[in-house]
């Protein structure tokens, strides 16, 4: 065990020791093992500062502290901490080729049949794109769907490539409404409406149902296809599940279904609003607290620019 493991674990202890077992007051013990907590992690760096300045509002909110506005209020809106948490999970999932990975074996399924490849890669962009930007989605979507096209049986067209393309690029589009996290817009119109997670989900996911099957009619209809094209064997990525894809994917499902159950499961901690925000961090907190990422991934892979906009 590194001595930063053995830091942070002793951190913890402290925490709990301080929380349930010191004979102060219970905002006092709250409050003092906040700070101790975070005067350990940030003493040892057991893990990146940064990190450990999200921890402090979290378990403010956790422990009954602050609301969530308040505890992010001199950080920012609630909302961006929420993309943020989304962004790190994409970059989790990007790190360990998860995502290629899935969207390979969504592809192999059709079995060298063009148009179930197409409409299955097109499916695969707007499901994956509910999580991770449209942007980032519709570019690691790309090259498998260039690979379709250079494996056809036959020559292919400008029509053909189009077709292909304009599918990919729309699709993330769309199934960018399908979730609150799908697309930086979302959460504007979420923070003016009050809406949570699962508020937007019984808007964006009829939305998506509708307008998916409806983009690959559309697209069939102008640029009409061929129904007959093969393609060859579309090179597979080498994916063996490891103790860190696991947990990566553990902690992926298990952040979305807090935000799915967010209603049900906020009232347990006493928070009224944006508790999916609490749950993105979180996620955040255990990817790096497991080393499974670190703030030079967080850096490359969070869109910045975005978060600021």
């Amino acid at each position: 065990m590194r001595n930063k493991d053995i830091s942070l674990i002793l951190g913890l202890l402290v925490f709990f020791f301080i929380l349930f077992f010191s004979p102060f007051d219970e905002g006092v013990r709250k409050g003092l093992a906040i700070l101790s907590l975070a005067a350990i992690l940030w003493i040892t760096e057991a893990i990146p500062l940064s990190i450990t300045a999200l921890l402090i509002p979290v378990l403010g909110v956790l422990t009954g502290v602050f609301d969530v506005k308040t505890a992010l209020s001199y950080f920012a809106h609630p909302l961006i901490f929420l993309f943020f948490g989304g962004f790190v999970l994409a970059t989790a999932l990007s790190k360990y080729e998860i995502d290629k990975f899935i969207a390979h074996k969504i592809v192999s399924v059709a079995r060298g049949k063009f148009l179930l490849s197409v409409f299955l890669l097109m499916l695969a962009t707007s499901l994956i794109s509910m999580w991770i930007s449209n942007t980032s989605t519709t570019a690691m979507m790309l090259p498998l769907a260039l690979g379709i096209l250079a494996t056809l049986k036959g020559e292919t067209s400008e029509r053909l490539y189009t077709f292909v393309l304009l599918g990919i690029a729309y699709s993330a589009s769309i199934g960018g409404i399908g979730t609150l996290v799908g697309s930086p817009p979302n959460g504007i119109a979420a923070g003016i409406l009050d809406l949570s997670f699962t508020d937007w989900l019984k808007f964006g996911l009829p939305a998506f149902v509708i307008l998916f099957p409806l983009l690959f009619i559309i697209l069939m209809l102008v640029f009409r296809p061929p129904s007959n094209l093969e393609i060859g064997k579309v090179d597979n990525i080498r994916f063996e599940f490891s103790k860190e894809k696991i947990l990566v994917l553990t902690i992926f499902l298990l952040t979305a279904l807090g935000w799915i159950f967010s209603k049900q499961i906020a009232p347990i901690f006493g928070v009224k609003k944006y508790f999916d925000t609490v749950v993105a961090l979180l996620a955040v907190i255990t990817l790096v607290s497991l080393r499974l990422i670190d703030w030079k991934d967080i850096n490359r892979g969070v869109s910045w620019g975005t978060l600021l906009l």
